[in-house]
């Protein structure tokens, strides 16, 4: 008996964790919006630039795509952009992802930053 109910307990903790990591995922964030500052980088193409928010969290979340020029490959790492709120350079959170491209292929890179209020970011390059 005295099992069962440690079984029954453990396994209602497990179902509430899972819930509670769904509904996080999903509440609080807002609509993708395009900004699009379309660059070159030498041998890859970065556009498809959108973003959104979470202000539960704090975060803000950066897709683009780039596109690889160069014959025979190139590395590409998900940290080509940089995020900006009233001025001041947001910090990035996450781990820094390296995929190989070889010529003309595309990814979808994602980068995560820490907000500093809710007003709109300015998304640009990382290197001029």
């Amino acid at each position: 008996m005295l099992l069962a109910i440690v079984c029954w307990l453990l396994l209602t903790i497990w179902l509430a964790l899972m819930i509670s990591a769904l509904v996080a995922d999903r509440v609080g964030w807002s609509a993708w919006e395009d900004c699009d500052p379309r660059f070159e980088d030498g041998d890859r193409v970065v556009h498809a630039v959108r973003w959104r928010r979470n202000p539960l969290f704090g975060l803000l979340v950066v897709e683009y795509e780039v596109d690889c020029l160069r014959a025979g490959g190139t590395p590409v790492r998900n940290d080509l952009l940089r995020a900006y709120q009233h001025g001041v350079s947001l910090r990035p959170v996450g781990r820094t992802k390296t995929v190989w491209l070889l010529r003309g292929a595309t990814v979808r890179l994602e980068q995560t930053f820490e907000t500093r209020d809710g007003s709109s970011p300015l998304i640009r390059p990382a290197r001029p």
